[in-house]
């Protein structure tokens, strides 16, 4: 049972979960709507055009669901009831770095300071492993709800920001002369795809998860659809990438979630 003043700080962190929401949509929307340093997303990419990218069309829906799935986390979490949650306020600190991180992110993208956007991706990542890891995330049995609330949105996270990561380092080296460290763009872009299948396949085999699987085959998909017209050999990994995650997700996740009819969380 919490003490009086514990339940206040907790209904205090259920309400900068609603503001760092709030705040995190509005940024994001407006990212991709309106111009930021006169750039829209693509005019960034384009401007660098790394290998290792999928369209913008490809994170427009997946930052619709994205958002569709985190509103649904912050009104589960701002039930009164749940103010007390252990499990839920366990990820309130966490959950704010990511926030803060991906803000940051953003401006540095859109200003073209790379390196400020690289250090956030790298906090944003540590933060949303954090809370993969924090929640049991293919480990633990929870209810139907708490999954799709809770779970689901955040193991999407987690499997978007392996891409993001390799994606801003693509652009991190190109904007700071890094150019591959003497290795040929389309070696790279097939040593990343290695190195985040590498990734994926770890948090696929210890703690399964069919909304992980699920984003690392579309984001794949939409690296291999993308550059359908530019570079074979990487449309070709990236194909394999999709259809590998594809049988793994299928293999070892489909029948998850890990969910527990009775009872709740």
């Amino acid at each position: 049972m919490a003490t009086r003043a514990e339940a206040g700080q907790n209904l205090a962190r259920q309400i900068i979960n609603i503001i760092a929401y709030v705040a995190l949509f509005a940024v994001s929307v407006t990212a991709v709507t309106v111009p930021y340093n006169n750039n829209y997303l693509m005019d960034v990419v384009s401007r660098y055009n790394p290998d290792f990218m999928a369209s913008a069309y490809v994170w427009y829906i997946f930052y619709i669901v994205e958002f569709v799935f985190l509103l649904c986390f912050i009104i589960y979490q701002g039930v009164s009831k749940r103010k007390n949650d252990k499990v839920l306020r366990s990820i309130d600190a966490p959950w704010y770095v990511f926030v803060v991180a991906n803000i940051i992110w953003t401006f540095g993208f859109f200003y073209d300071v790379q390196w400020l956007a690289f250090v956030a991706t790298i906090i944003a990542a540590v933060a949303l492993f954090y809370i993969f890891i924090e929640l049991g995330i293919g480990r633990t049995k929870v209810t139907r709800c708490f999954y799709w609330c809770v779970h689901f949105p955040f193991s999407i996270l987690a499997a978007s920001v392996i891409f993001g990561v390799v994606s801003e380092t693509a652009m991190f080296c190109i904007r700071y002369n890094l150019i591959w460290w003497g290795i040929g763009q389309t070696a790279w872009t097939v040593i990343a795809m290695l190195v985040v299948g590498f990734f994926g396949s770890l948090f696929m085999h210890w703690r399964s998860d069919v909304g992980f699987g699920c984003t690392m085959v579309w984001f794949s998909a939409g690296i291999a659809v993308y550059q359908n017209n530019y570079d074979p050999v990487v449309t070709a990994f990236a194909y394999l990438l999709a259809l590998y995650f594809a049988i793994v997700t299928y293999a070892c996740a489909m029948h998850k979630p890990r969910v527990n009819k009775k009872g709740s969380k």
